[in-house]
C-alpha cells in the first residue's frame, strides 16, 4: 500500500492530540476520520490502526527511537518513522538509538507496560507473565452498547446490517460485537444516538451497580462518560446521574454524547 502524505499527516495529527494535548485515542480517531469523509476504507484503516498501534507500543517505540519524551512535531515524526520501519520488518537504522537495540529489552519495554505492572504481574503469575502481556497487546474486538433509551438491541443490529455492519449479540444484555472492523461512526444508527462504543467489562459495571429508575448516582471519575451514559439508560431516564471529573474537556465530550443519546437526567460537574 502506497502511503500518501495526507495519511501520514492524519496519523501525526492524531498522535499530537493524544500524546501532547492529552485527548482520548478513540475520540481523536473519530474526529480525524470525520474530517476526511472522502478517505477510502483502506486509508481509514491505515490511519486508525497505525495510531492505535503506536499508542499500544509507545514505550518500545520510544526505546528504539531513543526518544526521552514526546513534545514536538519532530518527536512525533521520528516515532512514526520508526514505527513504519518496525511494522514493515525493515532493518532499523544504527542511529535509531544509543541503546543496544539488538539486546533483549525488559518485558516492560518489550510490551510497553510500566515496570511496576510487570513486577506485580510476575509475582502473581510467574512464568505466564509474558503470555499475559502479549494477550493484552492484541487488538481488541469492537464492542457496541445499545442505547436502550432509544432502541432495542435487535433493532440496532438490523439497522447496522443495512449499513453493511455485521454483529453478534454477547452475554451482556446490550452488547454487540462487530464481526469485522468497520467505521461505525458513519452508520445512521450512531448519528441517531442508538449506540456507543464500549467494551463489555465497562458495560458490566452498570449492571453490577443494579441501578434502577429513580435512583441518584454519582460517577466520581466519569471521564468522557461511558458508564454514566449506560447508568442513565439503565435508569430509563428517571432519577439523576451526576458525572464528575477534574478534566473539563472530558466533560464537554460527555455533554455531546449525552445530547446525542438522549440522556436528559445526566448532569456534569467539575
Amino acid at each position: 500500500m502506497k502511503i500518501h502524505s495526507v495519511l501520514i499527516n492524519g496519523v501525526l495529527s492524531a498522535l499530537e492530540e493524544i500524546f501532547i494535548t492529552g485527548r482520548y485515542a478513540d475520540k481523536v480517531i473519530e474526529y480525524v476520520l470525520k474530517q476526511h469523509p472522502k478517505w477510502g476504507s483502506r486509508d481509514r484503516g491505515f490511519v486508525a490502526s497505525s495510531t492505535y498501534d503506536i499508542v499500544r507500543h509507545k514505550r518500545y517505540l520510544m526505546h528504539i527511537s531513543d526518544l526521552q519524551r514526546l513534545e514536538t512535531a519532530e518527536d512525533l515524526r521520528k516515532l512514526l518513522d520508526i514505527y513504519l520501519l518496525w511494522k514493515n520488518g525493515d532493518r532499523l537504522p544504527d542511529q535509531a538509538g544509543k541503546k543496544n537495540i539488538t539486546a533483549e529489552p525488559s518485558l516492560g519495554i518489550k510490551y510497553s507496560f510500566p515496570d511496576w505492572f510487570v513486577e506485580n504481574l510476575s509475582k502473581d503469575y510467574g512464568a505466564a507473565t509474558e503470555s499475559i502481556l502479549q494477550s493484552l497487546n492484541r487488538e481488541a474486538a469492537v464492542i457496541l452498547r445499545t442505547n436502550t433509551l432509544k432502541t432495542s438491541r435487535s433493532q440496532l443490529q438490523h439497522s447496522l446490517q443495512e449499513d453493511d455492519i455485521q454483529t453478534k449479540p454477547l452475554k451482556v444484555a446490550e452488547a454487540l460485537e462487530l464481526s469485522a472492523r468497520k467505521n461505525v461512526f458513519q452508520a445512521k444508527s450512531f448519528k441517531l444516538g442508538w449506540f456507543e462504543v464500549q467494551d463489555t467489562a465497562s458495560q458490566e459495571v452498570g449492571h453490577f451497580l443494579q441501578s434502577e429508575p429513580g435512583m441518584q448516582v454519582i460517577d466520581a471519575c466519569a471521564g468522557a462518560g461511558g458508564k454514566s451514559l449506560h447508568l442513565s439508560a439503565l435508569s430509563k431516564g428517571k432519577g439523576r446521574i451526576l458525572s464528575m471529573d477534574v478534566e473539563a474537556h472530558k466533560l464537554e465530550i460527555l455533554k455531546k454524547r449525552a445530547r446525542r443519546g438522549g440522556a436528559e437526567i445526566l448532569k456534569q460537574e467539575l
